[in-house]
C-alpha cells in the first residue's frame, strides 16, 4: 500500500525546488547580463552598471530592459542639465556654440528616451529600439562639433560623460533587441 507523504516531506520538496528555481533564475540574469554586456562597446562598465543597480538576482530580460532605459534616461538627463551649466559659464564665442549644440543633441538622447520608455510601457518592443538606435548619432554630433584643441576643463567630464552614456544606450538597445527576439 503506498503511503500518503507527510506535510514535512512535501514542504521539504517544495523547499528545494524553489531553491533550484532560484539559483536557475540567478544563473539566467548572470548569463543575460554577460550576453548583454557583451554587446556595448565597454564589458568592464556594463558589467559595473548592472551590479551596482540590479535590485534583484532573479531580475528577467524585461527588468533589465525596463533597467536600462531609467539609467539611459536619467543620465542623458543630467548630462544635458550638465552641459547646460557649463554653456552658462562659457566666456568664448566658439566654445558657447558648440556646447549649445551640444544641449541641442543631449535634449535629442532625452526625447528619444521618453519616446522609447513609452514605447516600453505599451509593449512596443520594436519601437522602442527604433528610438534608442537613433540617439548616439546625436552624441556622435556634439563630439563631431568639438575642435581638437577644445579646452581640457571642465570639458573632458562631458566627454566622459558621453562615454558612460554611449554605453548606457548600447545596454538599452542591446536589451531591446534581445526582447524583440523573445
Amino acid at each position: 500500500m503506498a503511503s500518503v507523504p507527510s506535510h514535512s516531506s512535501l514542504f521539504s520538496l517544495v523547499l528545494i525546488l524553489f531553491f533550484i528555481h532560484f539559483a536557475q533564475c540567478e544563473a539566467l540574469t548572470q548569463e543575460l547580463i554577460d550576453k548583454i554586456c557583451h554587446g556595448t562597446q565597454d564589458y568592464n562598465l556594463c558589467i559595473k552598471i548592472f551590479k551596482d543597480n540590479v535590485k534583484s538576482p532573479t531580475t528577467d530580460l524585461v527588468g533589465l530592459t525596463h533597467l536600462t532605459i531609467d539609467l539611459a534616461l536619467k543620465n542623458a538627463i543630467d548630462t544635458c542639465a550638465y552641459t547646460q551649466r557649463i554653456l552658462d559659464e562659457a566666456t568664448t564665442p566658439e566654445v558657447r556654440k558648440v556646447l549649445g549644440e551640444c544641449v541641442k543633441d543631449y535634449q535629442l538622447v532625452v526625447e528619444g528616451f521618453q519616446q522609447a520608455s513609452t514605447a516600453f510601457a505599451g509593449k512596443k518592443y520594436k519601437d522602442m529600439v527604433a528610438k534608442e538606435s537613433a540617439t548616439p548619432a546625436a552624441i556622435s554630433a556634439c563630439e563631431r562639433g568639438m575642435p581638437p584643441a577644445f579646452p581640457v576643463n571642465p570639458y573632458f567630464f562631458l566627454i566622459e560623460r558621453d562615454k558612460q552614456l554611449k554605453v548606457l544606450i548600447s545596454m538599452s538597445v542591446v536589451t531591446g533587441k534581445l526582447l524583440c527576439s523573445c
